[in-house]
C-alpha cells in the first residue's frame, strides 16, 4: 500500500511538471501559428490557454506609422503593438506579419529593434515576431515593436495579425486572458505621384452647427486620411480619400458632435495638415 501511495504520489507530480512546464515554456515566445488570422488559432482556442478571447478587461492595439495606413513598395515602417490590463504585470505576443492574401505568404522583410525583447519565428511562408522572456515583464501594460520593409514589388493590401497574453504569472493554463486584434495596411497605387508642393487646408465655416466643409488644394494623389478630434485629442470622426486627387473637398457631419472646439488633421506622404472650427448649437 505504501509503494502504490508513494507511486500515486509521483505521477502526480510528474503530471504537475508537464502542465507548469508547457505554461512556462511560452515565456520564451508563443509557438509559430497562434496568431488569430489567416485561418489561425489563438491561445484561447487551442490547448496553450483557457479562457474565452476578448473576455477581459484589458486592450491589445496594433498600429504603424504608414501614413493613413498606406504603404509605399520598398520603404520601412515601424509597427507597435500594446497590451495594456491593470493589475497585470507579465505580458506576451504574437504578431503573423505582413501577411498578403493576394499571394498567401509573409512579404518584406522584418527588423528587430529590441533583439532582447523580441524574437523571429518562420513557418513555412510565414514570418512572425513575438516575445522572448525578458520581454514579458511590465506595470499594467507592455509595448514591443519592429520593423517592416515592404517588398520592392506591389503585393497588395498586407495585414498583421495579433495576438496577446494578459498572464496571471501562477505558471499555468488557467487565468490567462487573450485578446487579438489586426492592421491592414493598403499598398499606394504604382505609379502615384505622392505629392504635390505646397498643400494647403482649409475648414470652413470657422463656427458651424450642422456641417462645416474641407478643403484641400495640391492635395497630391496619394491617400489620405482625415481625422476629427474634440479637445480631449481624441478621434471622433474618420474618413479615408484615396486615391485623393489634387482638389479635395469634403463635407463633415456634425449632428453627432457635442459643442465645442474641434480640431481636423490630414495624414498624407506630404506630411501633417490641421485646421479647427468651433460646433455650436
Amino acid at each position: 500500500m505504501k509503494k502504490k501511495n508513494l507511486l500515486i504520489i509521483a505521477l502526480s507530480l510528474l503530471m504537475l511538471g508537464v502542465f507548469t512546464g508547457e505554461a512556462y515554456s511560452f515565456r520564451n515566445g508563443a509557438p509559430a501559428g497562434k496568431s488569430g488570422g489567416a485561418g489561425e488559432a489563438t491561445c484561447a482556442t487551442s490547448s496553450c490557454h483557457a479562457g474565452a478571447l476578448n473576455s477581459g478587461p484589458g486592450t491589445l492595439t496594433i498600429n504603424s506609422n504608414a501614413p493613413g495606413g498606406v504603404y509605399t513598395p520598398g520603404d520601412t515602417y515601424l509597427v507597435t503593438v500594446r497590451l495594456a490590463q491593470t493589475g497585470i504585470s507579465r505580458f506576451g505576443f504574437e504578431v503573423l506579419a505582413a501577411f498578403s492574401p493576394l499571394v498567401s505568404k509573409s512579404v518584406g522583410f522584418l527588423n528587430l529593434t529590441n533583439s532582447g525583447e523580441t524574437k523571429l519565428l518562420t513557418s513555412g511562408l510565414r514570418k512572425y515576431v513575438t516575445h522572448t522572456s525578458s520581454g514579458t515583464l511590465g506595470t499594467n501594460f507592455f509595448e514591443w515593436d519592429f520593423e517592416w520593409k515592404a517588398p520592392d514589388t506591389g503585393v497588395g493590401d498586407v495585414q498583421f495579425f495579433v495576438a496577446g497574453n494578459a498572464a496571471n504569472n501562477n505558471g499555468n493554463k488557467t487565468g490567462d486572458l487573450i485578446y487579438s486584434q489586426s492592421l491592414t495596411l493598403t499598398q499606394l497605387p504604382v505609379g502615384t505621384n505622392v505629392a504635390l508642393a505646397n498643400p494647403t487646408l482649409e475648414v470652413y465655416p470657422s463656427f458651424a452647427s450642422t456641417s462645416a466643409f474641407l478643403h484641400l488644394e495640391n492635395a497630391g494623389l496619394s491617400p489620405l486620411q482625415v481625422q476629427v478630434l474634440n479637445q480631449n485629442g481624441q478621434v471622433v470622426q474618420l474618413m479615408r480619400i484615396l486615391p485623393a486627387g489634387t482638389d479635395v473637398h469634403r463635407k463633415i457631419d456634425l449632428s453627432g458632435l457635442a459643442t465645442g472646439v474641434y480640431y481636423v488633421r490630414v495624414l498624407g506622404n506630404s506630411g501633417l495638415l490641421s485646421d479647427k472650427f468651433v460646433k455650436f448649437e
